[in-house]
């Protein structure tokens, strides 16, 4: 018996969404650039990441009781063979510890202009 599973390569994408008059489009474009280039530098603030801490931890709570939450649970376990179905039960704590420290750690190493 033979299993070959398609595994996607591990990356990230982030998504700025906003609506407004399309002549603002460009001057709101550079706003959220200098809010990158202030987070990469600067790190968010304490305050920032506890309020962003507490919604991301209502919104999980939330999405256990859906079915889809777990769907999604089977199909990273059938489709990723690293996966580590712990990480379910491990989000409270490793998403709690995270910091500002943390956030412009990574916000300076991957979110670079020149990518």
């Amino acid at each position: 018996m033979v299993d070959v599973f398609e595994v996607p390569e591990r990356s990230y994408r982030v998504t700025v969404d906003f609506t407004t008059d399309p002549q603002r489009v460009e001057e709101l474009i550079g706003v959220v650039f200098e809010n990158i280039e202030r987070v990469r530098t600067s790190g968010p603030s304490d305050l920032t990441v506890a309020l962003v801490r507490e919604s991301e931890m209502r919104d999980r709570e939330e999405s256990l009781a859906t079915n889809g939450f777990w769907l999604g649970v089977l199909e990273r376990i059938a489709k990723l063979p690293d996966y580590d179905p712990q990480e379910v039960v491990q989000f409270r704590a490793q998403f709690g510890a995270l910091n500002a420290a943390d956030v412009r750690a990574f916000a300076e190493e991957q979110l670079r202009s020149d990518r």
